[in-house]
């Protein structure tokens, strides 16, 4: 698949997603509105607002997998100028891949290739390509 123009929405981990931490951070981008959260969280969705912690419980056809903090970044006020999603959950790296199977398997999101977050900030104007490879510079040190 090539990603260089696809809007598809993806989803990855930002934190580290190969050893347990506290904290993990799911980052997803390129969707229209929250409306998809209207079954998977505690809190309606429409009361969520663009740049504040919220705390709630995800939920999975009943069942709470998590407790998390979110956090929505509304495009294109925004890293890479797409609406943005921030899910901050316990890091077992478990429970990413099962909040990451969630999204994949029964929404519309698909798992983000390295470094895709930062080319829609790239092909948005966000960044420039001297930010851009500042950035893989600094990741990588």
């Amino acid at each position: 698949m090539n990603f260089l123009d696809s809007k598809d929405p993806i989803i990855a981990c930002s934190s580290g997603g190969t050893t347990n931490t506290g904290i993990a951070i799911i980052r997803m981008s390129g969707f229209d509105d929250l409306s998809f959260l209207k079954d998977y969280l505690s809190i309606n969705y429409v009361l969520i607002k663009p740049r504040y912690a919220h705390f709630c419980k995800l939920i999975d056809e009943g069942v709470v997998l998590d407790e998390i903090i979110l956090t929505f970044f509304k495009g294109p006020n925004s890293f890479n100028s797409e609406n943005i999603l921030e899910l901050s959950v316990h890091g077992n790296i478990f429970n990413i891949e099962r909040i990451i199977n969630l999204f994949t398997k029964k929404l519309f999101f698909r798992e983000a290739y390295p470094g895709e977050f930062s080319y829609r900030a790239y092909r948005n104007k966000k960044l420039n390509l001297t930010q851009v490879e500042g950035l893989d510079l600094f990741l990588n040190a």
